[in-house]
């Protein structure tokens, strides 16, 4: 199992996305990632803490993450019903952190403004052990509300795991030209659900949450596949220190946002092992995004699988 974890601000001390949460209990096989992307334009309003002063979104995405951390350290290794508890403490802590801040401020309302307005995406997993690695189990529980997302990278490649929750209908192309609003994120009103959905894998998998600077700004989706793959094989990159490295400064390069991503390998007893088994992947797409097919053309084909693990499974909302 390796860890690995990505963070970078634009503006120093101003960064709305909060450090990804990364634990992992080796004794019992369980673990968490997540990242929270606060909403800058919805949660602008500042807030006075002691001698600095926070907006409303860099407060809520530090909070979501810490709650989710906490909420698996409780409930570990016992994780059945995990996104239930965790969508009712995150309601709880919002609602009384909001308290605390509001005793400072006036008490005027607008509905068109959200108080503490966060993305949230991320997942428990637990490891059914076989007698050998090759016939462990690998069971997964993704959870999120707004557009941050979870994925999983297989053999045959990336596959969105959430579903983006925004007012249109779009997929992860259409999205990028059009950048449509959040319908359902973390706020102190209360009025959100998580989503859910349990998935078992049977096979060596990367488990990866990211805020949408680190998808937002590329071409097509293609190349977030095509960044994590491409860094991964580069002839310097020996250990998961260097990828780390390499994976940050690729994001940076191109995003115009918050940066916050957490990366979990299930199933590979080694960094080497690792690359061998992408290798192949990686050919693959690199004749696909320098073929002289158009952007569109591209995604369609990359499309089909791209959705495999989403539409095979029916996702669910918390009550």
């Amino acid at each position: 199992m390796m860890l690995l974890a990505l963070w970078s601000e634009k503006i120093e001390g101003k960064g709305e996305d909060a450090f990804p949460a990364s634990l992992v209990d080796e004794e019992n096989g369980t673990g968490i990632i997540a990242v929270a992307d606060g909403l800058g334009g919805a949660g602008s309003t500042p807030y006075q803490i002691g001698e600095k002063i926070f907006s409303g979104a860099y407060l809520a995405s530090r909070l979501a993450i810490q709650i989710a951390e906490q909420t698996f350290v409780e409930q570990n290794p016992n994780l059945e019903n995990f996104t239930e508890t965790l969508e009712n403490n995150l309601k709880k802590s919002f609602q009384l952190k909001i308290a605390q801040l509001d005793d400072k401020r006036s008490k005027l309302r607008t509905r068109l403004i959200k108080r503490l307005p966060t993305t949230i995406a991320g997942l428990v997993f637990r490891i059914q052990e076989g007698k050998i690695i090759a016939e462990n189990v690998y069971r997964v529980e993704a959870f999120w509300a707004g557009d941050s997302r979870v994925y999983v990278l297989r053999k045959t490649g990336l596959q969105q795991i959430s579903q983006d929750n925004l007012i249109e209908d779009l997929d992860a192309f259409e999205n990028l030209l059009q950048d449509a609003p959040i319908a359902n994120c973390i706020s102190a009103e209360g009025d959100f659900q998580l989503c859910k959905q349990k998935i078992i894998f049977q096979e060596p998998i990367v488990l990866i949450t990211a805020t949408d600077g680190c998808f937002g700004y590329l071409p097509t989706p293609l190349h977030f596949e095509y960044y994590l793959l491409a860094t991964l094989h580069h002839p310097r990159i020996c250990t998961l220190e260097l990828w780390q490295e390499a994976l940050l400064w690729a994001f940076e390069a191109k995003a115009a946002d918050d940066i916050s991503l957490a990366l979990v390998t299930l199933g590979y007893a080694s960094f080497e092992e690792l690359k061998f088994a992408t290798l192949d992947r990686l050919i693959e797409l690199k004749k696909l995004i320098f073929s002289q097919k158009t952007p569109q053309e591209q995604w369609q084909e990359y499309k089909k699988k791209y959705y495999e693990v989403a539409t095979s499974i029916q996702i669910t909302h918390t009550q």
